[in-house]
């Protein structure tokens, strides 16, 4: 992956994105990694299942870095393998979170791995328990309707090059 700091910059500072994030989708057998958002109450996303990430931040050097970091941080495990599958923008003008409006846009860099090493933590995170999901299970699960497209994409063998627009479920 080539990581361009100066088009990340200038979609930020443009006011498209307010936040640039990951997510890592580590698929080993015929399983999934999700994070069950079960610990927090207060949380928009409580109740849901979520693939691993979170925000970059300004001491990583590339999104690549920022996706293992959040890996580690959420799990204890280290990814093996990790590959770039694509950015995601998600437009999220028209949203509500938790019943209040969005405030923010994000640009995703979405990273796949098919290997680990370490044991996994499952009290680690303080938002949501690690949980090994059955591939053939995984769209059943509470989502949000943006990872049902990065799982569809990913299955497909796409690079992921999208804009998602969850006000009127749509995605290009």
């Amino acid at each position: 992956m080539e990581f361009d700091p100066e088009l990340q910059n200038k979609i930020v500072h443009n006011g498209l994105a307010n936040l640039v994030g990951t997510i890592v989708l580590l698929r080993v057998e015929d399983k999934t990694l999700m994070i069950n958002r079960d610990k927090d109450t207060n949380d928009f996303l409580y109740g849901k299942f979520v693939p691993p990430g979170g925000k970059l931040e300004g001491y990583d050097s590339s999104p690549e870095t920022c996706a293992k970091r959040e890996l580690l941080e959420e799990t204890d495990l280290l990814a093996e393998n990790l590959n770039y599958r694509g950015k995601v923008f998600f437009d999220n003008k028209l949203r509500n979170f938790g019943g209040k409006p969005a405030k923010f846009n994000f640009l995703v860099y979405i990273f796949e791995a098919h290997g680990y090493s370490g044991v996994i933590s499952y009290s680690k995170d303080p938002k949501g328990t690690p949980v090994w999901v059955p591939n053939s299970e995984l769209l059943r699960l509470p989502m949000e309707k943006g990872d049902v497209y990065l799982f569809d994409w990913t299955d497909k063998g796409e690079e992921i090059h999208h804009i998602i627009r969850l006000s009127d479920t749509s995605a290009e």
